[in-house]
């Protein structure tokens, strides 16, 4: 993305105006870049701290939240040292780049996570455990830190703004390939997975209600109410990157092919550049305040569910002890 200060050529009548609009778009980003620390650093203190949170799908959301963190810590520092420092652009473009992986990679990994425990709910503790899932991260993180930084092997560090013809050739393969096999494979690969979720989870709850005994239908329809809700969830957070992300890759892409475009008028940067990181809110906001264990460990007022509730979830929760036990 270009420095907004280039975003759009303004008059000597308008050049106040201008200054303003980006004076005014930096404090806002300062604002977002301060609620992305808080909220993702939240959701880290707190399955750190609570040991009831520290399950494979909380870990994921944990690492997820680590690498929202970094857009508030360093991709929105970056963006504004971009429009006064012009050698601090790569490294602004790079932070995005591997946010957009690291967070593309980590919503597969949560969706398959939730296709797991739900489609082939009585394997899901042999398949899915916490050491396997640190595994997978730890995955994520070196595959998108190495697949952002091989740029550097053909980018002139020295003189990054002014690309040889051979550069930009390896710059638009680069692209096209990073976004169709990271981008949009993760993308229909979730989006099979969610489909599949929604069907399996539709009949499940069809064949509950068929049940006759009162207190294990109940159950039941609890636990497959949570499941949906936490599927929901992230159909929620991939609709989000799709918004948020998609103008970003595909600008890089118009820009390696250089093609000429009408520019942007400066508000419609603005409300990109917004719209990229807002994700990086959507995303502990959508769990913190829709899973209950979340709400738990926040134990805010108008959050908190009753005592019997926890007490009727514990016993729906004994009777289904067994359940999926590897065998």
């Amino acid at each position: 993305m270009s420095p907004l200060n280039n975003s759009s050529e303004e008059s000597s009548g308008d050049s106040y105006f201008h200054e303003a609009s980006i004076i005014s778009a930096f404090a806002f980003l300062v604002v977002l870049a301060v609620l992305i620390i808080f909220t993702n650093g939240s959701v880290i203190y707190f399955v750190i701290k609570k040991q009831y949170l520290k399950t494979p799908t909380n870990i994921i959301l944990a690492s997820l939240a680590a690498s929202d963190v970094l857009a508030g810590a360093l991709a929105i520092p970056l963006i504004i040292a971009c429009n006064f420092k012009y050698s601090v652009c790569l490294a602004m473009d790079l932070t995005s780049r591997f946010i957009a992986y690291s967070t593309v990679l980590h919503l597969l990994i949560g969706t398959l996570d939730r296709y797991v425990m739900i489609v082939h709910a009585m394997k899901y503790r042999c398949w899915v455990t916490k050491k396997r899932a640190r595994l997978a991260l730890a995955f994520i993180w070196v595959f998108s830190a190495s697949i952002t930084l091989i740029q550097l092997s053909w980018i002139n560090i020295l003189s990054p703004n002014n690309p040889s013809p051979s550069t930009l050739t390896k710059d638009l393969i680069y692209g096209l390939v990073c976004f169709v096999v990271i981008v949009v494979l993760s993308l229909a690969l979730m989006a099979f997975a969610l489909c599949r979720i929604f069907v399996v989870l539709r009949r499940q709850i069809l064949k509950i209600r068929k049940q006759k005994r009162s207190v294990e239908r109940s159950c039941r329809t609890r636990e497959k109410r949570i499941q949906w809700k936490a599927v929901v969830i992230f159909a929620t957070m991939l609709l989000a990157f799709m918004i948020c992300w998609f103008v970003y890759f595909l600008d890089g892409i118009r820009n390696d092919l250089q093609i000429d475009f009408p520019q942007k008028p400066l508000w419609a940067e603005i409300v990109l550049l917004f719209l990229r990181f807002t994700s990086a809110l959507v995303n502990p906001l959508l769990y913190t305040y829709i899973k209950k264990d979340f709400k738990r460990a926040m134990n805010l007022p108008f959050l908190r569910f009753d005592q019997d509730d926890r007490i009727q979830s514990s016993g729906c929760a004994q009777n289904n002890s067994t359940a999926g036990s590897c065998l």
